[in-house]
């Protein structure tokens, strides 16, 4: 007496069949092909995917590049920042020494 086990299979991805390579009442044991599915379409699929992949990547590295040029731009302004108010400082400290050193230099005039 022969026993079996039905089990019913699902595949993860959908399309045609184009190959059942195993035989009608043949038992069959983990690992076997039960059926091929048509490549073709998830091949265009994971092409597609790979061409988007790519691009992501660039746009990744094109983003990266733009953030490390607008950090090096942020460091250059605080920079200038800094530099312009120590000369700011330094000239309204001129100022003051000078109206110090002019007699009536700090006063306004008659209008």
């Amino acid at each position: 007496m022969v026993t079996g086990r039905v089990v019913e299979v699902t595949p993860n991805v959908t399309g045609q069949i184009v190959a059942i390579p195993v035989k009608p009442n043949v038992p069959v044991k983990r690992g076997d092909v039960l059926f091929q599915i048509d490549p073709a379409p998830i091949q265009c699929k994971i092409t597609q995917l790979q061409a988007s992949l790519a691009t992501a990547k660039q746009q990744t590295k094109i983003l990266k590049a733009n953030y490390e040029q607008a950090t090096a731009n942020v460091t250059g302004l605080t920079a200038q920042v800094a530099y312009n108010a120590k000369r700011l400082a330094d000239t309204n400290a001129c100022v003051r020494r000078c109206e110090l050193a002019i007699p009536g230099a700090g006063q306004a005039g008659p209008v």
